[in-house]
């Protein structure tokens, strides 16, 4: 309380209303192993295709998926940690694929600018990509003009200057750079790896042209046909004969001159998209010249790039597993030196980040390709080799020079160890396993399963860590295909593969496995039913509580299985529920359907623990009165604050009373319980005694026959 000292109207709250918070109770924790998803996370998922988007389609040599989607026809809380084999042929391992580097496809010009132009364009194609048309102006212009000029229109590709000359420059790395150039004006130029379509004739001293030998038909660069007519003499050379075929062509994009002895006919342009192409025509002077009839092209002789040997990034799939095995990564480089990565999944682009860098001298720029791939991918992570410098080389989509390989789900020989985990992995600083749900504190559940798994030191390990945390209950898979006999030697230390009796109220078996239909593998299979039972409890707590029986006809019905493997008659059921034995049959009823007929924990002694109801009564009232009764934490430990720690009990139970989870109840929390040496220790004490509601499994309908005349008052009957 504050000091006064100045007259006034001072005002405060006093918040003395404590009471007791609502609380989950269906929020299942399963183990399992997966084709994908996060490795020993602790995962919370809340509807199917959430499980379905994050651990891959369930899998027949997997229960989780199963048992998963079993949960979540009827919860909505859950969380998966995906566990698989550590060591072993088929190890937990990550898709990956090395990403190399790679030279570029270029070619400079053989004479240095400026350069006078004639023809306003040329045309390449750039990477195997569609043939492009760059216009320039025609004229003298810079290096830098025509540098200007060319980037701005160029896809693919790229013009510099270098040395005074010009350079061309494919923008991919490796194999996928390439260069060819299909028609230029390269005389201002010269590019040595392009030529000009030319046809040498055969040399003479002169030749005889006369009506029968004057006619050539020629096409220019596959265009229309061109009807040459030579002047007719006897000793025509070389030189007029090619003035003549000039004078004919030169319109169309050739031109012929004399070479040596020879007439030669040329495109004016060079490339691979020239061509000169000599025809077949009445009255010929084919044979005369020394031409053939036939197409010749002109060449773009352009070096490809070429992949390197060293990795620059090695791209992984974000998470272990085959699914791994389906992603693709394209990459296309700029002309500005970054580079685009593309992600492809089952054959569809899922991602895409542009004008990414790489290498030591850009780590720490925004667009490092770490600093982006990894914060922002959901299919795939990347390490870069910093200390190599270059691009990488360019990746077409959904080809194998992209393609992630060598991806492993850890399925086949997966061990208890990998599904009992550790509490603390150093190469993870994290749990594994089943201890990834050991922490009361920052994982809330209520139930746990390993799906499909027997083995004791698993169902051991699971009862220990209920038992730890005492807010959750484990549901055990029984081994498959044991009769009754078998299964009840089993619980109890004597059947093959356990030598050990289960006893625990933290835990409830339930025999025997379902037949499913499994719509993703269009097959019919047995599964375990931990999961099914799971959604069970549910729905058993969505409409009624969790302290009602998760059995019977109301509740307990299993609607989406199609069979169950063995279903126990009355006596067999008799065996496994009565005599000390604690399995819960699932029997398929003759018009009600297959359904759990039992609700038995694992404990063997015969207290109200030894149902399941009563077990999840407590589990409820525990881990409620462990959330508000934090906030008397350092509170004074006196009588006032004993007042308030039994109202706030009495609100819950009162609470609980008249929704049918207690029949009565008392509190304690005064001195007789808070003794003078127990205050000076600090601590409170407080004492619930609590009769828990019995579920009615056992009804008698016992029917008394009177003879006539007689009382019909029970007293005087019993």
């Amino acid at each position: 309380m504050g000091v006064y000292l100045s007259p006034g109207v001072y005002t405060r709250e006093i918040d003395v209303s404590t009471y007791p918070g609502a609380v989950s109770t269906a929020i299942c924790g399963l183990v399992g192993t997966a084709t994908k998803g996060p490795v020993n996370i602790a995962t919370y998922i809340t509807n199917p295709q959430q499980f379905i988007d994050t651990f891959g389609n369930p899998t027949v040599d997997s229960y989780l998926g199963y048992a998963s989607l079993a949960f979540l026809e009827k919860g909505n809380q859950l969380y998966v940690t995906r566990v698989g084999a550590t060591v072993g042929p088929d190890a937990l391992t990550k898709a990956t694929r090395g990403v190399v580097g790679g030279t570029q496809s270029a070619d400079t010009a053989g004479i240095a600018g400026p350069y006078t132009l004639v023809n306003d364009s040329f045309s390449i194609i750039a990477n195997g990509g569609a043939a492009q048309t760059i216009y320039l102006a025609t004229g003298p212009s810079t290096v830098d003009e025509l540098v200007t000029a060319i980037n701005q229109q160029a896809k693919g590709f790229n013009a510099s200057n270098v040395g005074g000359a010009l350079k061309l420059t494919s923008n991919a790395f490796g194999s996928l750079s390439t260069l060819e150039i299909l028609n230029i004006d390269n005389l201002p130029f010269s590019f040595t790896n392009v030529t000009s379509a030319t046809v040498v004739g055969a040399g003479a001293e002169t030749f005889n042209i006369t009506a029968t030998n004057k006619y050539l038909r020629i096409k220019i660069n596959g265009g229309s046909e061109i009807v040459v007519t030579l002047a007719e003499g006897p000793t025509r050379t070389a030189a007029q004969v090619a003035g003549d075929i000039d004078s004919a062509i030169s319109a169309y994009g050739a031109g012929s001159i004399e070479v040596g002895p020879n007439v030669t006919v040329s495109s004016t342009e060079a490339g691979s998209g020239t061509s000169i192409e000599f025809m077949s025509v009445s009255n010929s002077a084919y044979t005369t010249l020394g031409f053939n009839v036939g197409s010749t092209s002109g060449t773009s002789t352009i070096a490809a790039g070429i992949n390197l040997g060293v990795n620059l990034i090695t791209v992984n799939a974000v998470n272990e597993g085959t699914w791994g095995n389906d992603l693709y990564v394209a990459i296309e480089n700029r002309a500005d030196g970054t580079f685009d990565v593309a992600v492809f999944y089952l054959g569809v682009q899922v991602e895409r980040f542009d004008q990414l860098k790489r290498s030591s001298v850009n780590a720490t720029d925004d667009k490092y390709i770490e600093k982006i791939v990894n914060a922002q991918s959901q299919y795939i992570d990347v390490v870069d080799n910093a200390t190599e410098l270059g691009n990488p080389h360019d990746i077409a989509p959904l080809t194998s020079t992209g393609k992630l390989s060598n991806g492993k789900d850890g399925i086949l020989g997966i061990s208890d160890g990998d599904y009992i985990g550790v509490t603390w992995n150093p190469s993870t600083d994290a749990p594994t396993g089943l201890y990834t749900f050991a922490d009361a504190e920052t994982i809330n559940i209520n139930i746990i399963a390993v799906p499909g798994i027997s083995s004791t030191a698993v169902i051991n390990a699971m009862l220990t860590l209920c038992t730890g945390r005492a807010d959750c209950m484990a549901i055990i898979d029984p081994p498959f295909g044991l009769r009754p006999q078998e299964i009840v030697d089993w619980h109890n230390g004597l059947g093959s593969g356990n030598s050990t009796a289960f006893n625990s109220s933290y835990g409830a078996l339930y025999y025997d496995w379902l037949k499913i239909y499994d719509s993703y593998n269009k097959v019919e299979l047995y599964v375990p039913p931990s999961g099914y039972i799971a959604g069970v409890y549910a729905l058993n707590d969505f409409v009624s509580e969790s302290w009602y029986a998760p059995a019977g006809l109301n509740r307990g019905r299993i609607l989406s299985a199609v069979g169950v493997r063995y279903s126990p008659n009355l006596g067999e059921r008799n065996l496994l529920y009565g005599d000390g034995n604690a399995v819960n049959p699932i029997v398929n009823f003759v018009q009600d359907g297959i359904t759990v007929w039992g609700q038995r924990t694992l404990q063997r002694a015969s207290t109200a623990l030894d149902r399941v109801n009563v077990r999840r009564l407590m589990l409820y009232l525990r881990k409620v009165a462990a959330n508000f009764s934090r906030y008397f934490v350092f509170e004074p430990n006196d009588p006032a604050t004993w007042r308030r720690v039994r109202f706030t009990f009495n609100t819950l139970l009162s609470d609980v009373q008249s929704r049918r989870g207690i029949t009565d109840y008392r509190v304690i929390c005064d001195e007789t319980i808070n003794t003078p040496a127990r205050v000076d220790r600090n601590e409170l004490w407080v004492r619930i005694l609590v009769r828990p509601t019995k579920a009615a499994e056992f009804i008698v309908i016992e029917f008394v026959i009177m003879p006539q005349g007689a009382s019909l008052e029970t007293e005087t009957i019993i």
